[in-house]
């Protein structure tokens, strides 16, 4: 994750850097606590969060080669392009502020684990 996040211009400082780090383990974190709840409890929402996340996990891969565009542009227009997923999947079952951790924890889970990279920053 950090390889990846130090090529953002916007992440200029160590300070910078670091405090995004963190942001990003704390939604990976927090979401995957959502994911283990909702494995134990409600199995059928679960099952449907985790499709959606690797369906859009092998496009993104695709994107992540291709794409010219900037990090912070990436990460922005894949949270968005991701919550709206999750939202008109799952959105009748969770409440908007659910959908948004389970975006955040898959843009921090990409960081860690690939797809979502930044080839063209280099």
């Amino acid at each position: 994750m950090r390889a990846k996040l130090s090529k953002l211009k916007a992440l200029n400082t160590s300070k910078k850097l670091e405090e995004h780090e963190r942001k990003h383990l704390k939604a990976y974190l927090e979401g995957r606590g959502l994911l283990t709840s909702l494995q134990q409890n409600h199995a059928t929402i679960y099952e449907a969060a985790v499709k959606a996340k690797r369906g859009f996990e092998k496009l993104l891969e695709a994107r992540s080669s291709l794409s010219g565009d900037p990090g912070e542009k990436r990460i922005l227009d894949e949270l968005t392009a991701f919550s709206t997923q999750i939202e008109g999947h799952l959105g009748k079952f969770l409440d908007p502020e659910t959908t948004a951790i389970l975006a955040t924890e898959a843009i921090a889970y990409w960081l860690m684990h690939c797809p979502l990279d930044f080839p063209g920053n280099d």
